[in-house]
Parts: structure tokens; sequence; C-alpha cells
């Protein structure tokens, strides 16, 4: 059966079969960036299907988003339906944790209308707007992992480094999210970080029945501590099989809660653990994976990986450097205008402000960018955490300068989120590396990185040692001279 087995219309890879075919109580599958990690899922569920080792209703997939969980649930839909009555359950870890509650609480389950943001202005003098955003970080991260505000300040008065400013800013967090939540209380509602922590101690205390056998997780790699609490506690109620998919290469929201270790140190927090990879790479080509595996595998902890591409006859990875970073734009206009027909292209930038440098040569809408020299090309500028699970045919790396607020982002977190999200990362920029990599293989056929003179990124020096004679590197000021 498995000569014959197809996803999706079309035979699975040796790798991907592997996961599909393979049995295991936990069972982690590495996937490089374009290796066709959601095609295995739907593969791995249209096998225990056909097999008959679940039925459709005991199998949950979780995704993150509400989009990736409505295209998951379409596609295992397609794939499934004639296999089996019943269907997969596709949710993202909110809306298991919103079911959940739904199920066992004895009122029902409202939805807070009032926003953080609106309730923190709210109890804001005209002269403390500034600190809003502060604020409002701090009392999200504290509800989303469930952290105790006053455990916090005690902790914060041992240290030394933290300024007064910064504890009184503890304060006013832990005085308004009590306010908050007798607020929420008063309307009987809930907020975002309530549908998983009061989930988890639902499970916790028995009052839910949980009826998975197989449990599947998506981009594992961006997986918070309260979720794999949720997770672990529907396991401690009644066991199941676990298959997780992610890349540890990709893992680049530490600052919305995820942790890297709960990829890195799966075993530990497991168990036993069957370890797969998916390495073929359908995206890139061999140039732009040699390049940026080299770059990423240079931080030792992550897990590694020997992704495998189509050869190209050129290596198409070029950096572009001038005395200014308008003379690097200006390059990119010339690469543009010889660019094939109805080609895709990215600007990437660090930061959104990025963008800005574009509207003194393009027409600039929201993320969309109109050259009218070539009305076919399709460009877009975004942010390289946006990127994410985005590709377009030519990349431009930008902000590639050795800056605060270059790529490398040099800039700290206060000392009071480092007290809330201690770094357990001693490699150097080990999160800025990870999300580099992403930027560098959103890239399908070619990817310019923009670079000045005396300025350049740490990364890009690395780039230059790393792939010495193989980058080719366009030097504007040379040129010009």
């Amino acid at each position: 059966m498995e000569k014959d087995f197809l996803v999706e219309g079309r035979k699975l890879d040796e790798q991907q079969m592997g996961c599909v075919t393979e049995q295991h109580h936990n069972h982690l599958v590495v996937a490089g960036a374009g290796t066709g990690k959601t095609t295995t899922i739907v593969g791995k569920i249209k096998w225990a299907i056909s097999q008959g080792l679940y039925q459709p209703e005991e199998i949950l997939v979780l995704s993150f988003t509400n989009a990736s969980a409505a295209e998951m649930k379409e596609r295992i839909l397609s794939e499934t339906k004639d296999l089996a009555e019943g269907e997969v359950v596709a949710s993202t870890f909110h809306k298991l944790g919103l079911e959940i509650l739904k199920q066992c609480s004895k009122t029902p389950i409202k939805i807070a209308r009032l926003s953080l943001e609106e309730f923190v202005m709210r109890n804001l003098a005209e002269d403390e707007q500034s600190y809003a955003e502060s604020l409002t970080n701090i009392i999200s991260v504290a509800r989303m992992e469930d952290i105790d505000l006053d455990e916090l300040l005690e902790e914060a008065y041992k240290r030394r480094k933290i300024k007064e400013e910064d504890l009184e800013l503890v304060r006013r967090a832990r005085d308004i999210n009590e306010a908050y939540k007798k607020e929420l209380s008063a309307r009987n509602e809930i907020d975002f970080s309530d549908m998983i922590n009061t989930a988890t101690k639902f499970i916790r205390d028995g009052k839910y029945k949980n009826p998975f056998r197989f449990v599947i997780v998506d981009e594992y790699q961006d997986i918070s501590k309260p979720r794999f609490e949720m997770l672990k506690a529907l396991r401690d109620l009644k066991d199941y099989d676990l298959f997780c998919v992610g890349d540890d290469w990709q893992a680049i929201y530490r600052f919305a809660g995820s942790e890297v270790n709960l990829i890195l140190e799966f075993e530990k927090f497991w168990g036993n653990t069957k370890l797969s990879r998916i390495e073929t790479t359908y995206r890139f080509p061999a140039s732009i994976a040699d390049a940026s595996g080299r770059f990423i595998m240079e931080n030792y902890r992550q897990i590694p990986k020997k992704i495998k591409a189509m050869p190209d006859d050129d290596y198409n990875v070029t950096e572009i450097c001038a005395d200014s970073v308008l003379q690097t734009i200006e390059e990119s206009i010339r690469i543009l205008r010889q660019l094939p027909n109805n080609a895709t292209v990215f600007y990437l930038g660090r930061y959104t402000r990025d963008r800005s440098i574009l509207k003194l040569y393009f027409k600039v809408e929201k993320d969309q960018v109109i050259f009218d020299e070539r009305p076919d090309l399709t460009i877009n500028f975004m942010t390289a955490h946006k990127s994410k699970g985005l590709q377009a045919d030519y990349v431009f790396a930008m902000n590639l300068k050795d800056a605060k607020m270059g790529f490398p982002s040099k800039v700290e977190s206060s000392e009071i989120m480092k007290l809330i999200h201690p770094n357990a990362e001693k490699f150097p920029f080990a999160e800025e590396r990870r999300l580099f990599y992403v930027t560098m293989t959103r890239a399908k056929k070619h990817l310019y990185l923009l670079t000045m003179h005396g300025h350049k990124s740490v990364f890009i020096l690395e780039l230059e040692n790393l792939l010495y004679k193989k980058m080719k590197i366009i030097d504007i000021g040379l040129m010009e001279n």
C-alpha cells in the first residue's frame, strides 16, 4: 500500500513517508523550511485513519492561528472524508481552551468585549499615557504565563540593577491587572489569556473528559509554557500518542512567550522520543540551502539538519554593498528592471520603519510596493517576523547594518522583561540568527543582501567568511570609482 499512497495527488518523499507510516508514542519531526510539513501532517492523518489506528474524532490537530487551523481542517477533510465517518478536530490552542471552558463551566462563557489595551489606557492619567504600551506588555505576558505580579515585584526588589521607575511600573501593572480581573469577573467574561490557563485548571481538576487518543501539534517550535502545560494536563488525564512537527531553526517568537527549549529538549519534557527529519526543500535552490544552513548551524545548540535542494547553475546569494542605503535601493531597482515577467519580490526589513526608505522610490500602500516601470511585478514590504511562512521569487534583505536597530537588533529588553522572560540561550544573538535564517529562506530564486561599507552587520561579515568566493558581491563604491 505504501507504494500507491498519495497525499493531495502526489507521492511523498522517503523521509516524509517514514514519518507518515512509523508509529511512536512520542514522535518529533524536525522539518526544514519549504519541506512540506503540512503535507506530511495531512498524510499522517490519512494513513492513520486508513489503517484503522484511530477514529477521526479521536484525532486532535493544533495550530497557532485561525487561518492555519482552517487550512489544515480543509486539507484533512479533503483527504479523509471517504475513509471514515466523523471529523478530525483541527483547532488553535485558544479555541480548544474555549471549548473546554464551555464544557466545564457552570455558567455561560462570554468573551471579553473590553480589550486589555483599552482598560490600561482608561486607568492612566493623561500624563501617564506614554507608559501604556509597557504596562500592557507586562500585564499581557503575566496573564498569559500565569505569573503572579506580587511575586515578580518581590523578586524585582532583590535585583539591585532594577531602577525605581521600573519597580513603579510593575506596581502599576499589578494594580491595573487586579482591577482588570475584577472588571472581567463583574461582567462574567474571560479574555484571551484565560482560555488556556483556566482550561488547564479544569483539566487538572478532572472536570474535562479527554476524548483524544492522537494529538498532533503543527509549528511546535512556537509553543509556549502555558500551551505545553495544557497538553501535559490532557496527557496526565488520559494518555495519547503525540506527533509534533516543527523547525527549531525558525523559532522566532520568544517575545510572545514561545520557549525554544521545549523543542530543543523535547525528550526531557515528554519522555522517550523518536526524532525524525524532513530535509528536502521544494522552495529554494541548493545555493540558498547551503548559505542559510551554514549560517544557522553556527549555533551549535540548533538541531542538525542537512537541507537538500534542487541544484542551481549559479550561487544565488548576492551581497549589494554601497556607501549609503539609498545606493543599495537604487541598485535593487536596476535589478527589478531585469527580472522575469510576473515575478514576485519581497523587501524584508527588521523593523516596520525600514519601509520608509522605499517611499523615496516607490508608491507604497501598506505592504504593497508599486513600481510603475514594472507593473507586472508583485512587490511587497514586510518585516522578517511577518514574512514567516511566506515566499517570493526574489528577496531583498534590508537594514543589514551594525546598529542598535539594525539586523541583528541590539535593542535590549528592560530589566523587568528580562525578569519575566529570562533568556536561557547563551549563544550571542541566537533568536536574531533564527530570524535572519527565516529572512534568507523566503527567497525561491535569488537572495540579495543590502549592506553598507564600514557598517556591515555581524551576520554579513560572518556570511562573507562562511561563503568565501561563493557569494557574489556587487560593490557600488568600487564600480563607481
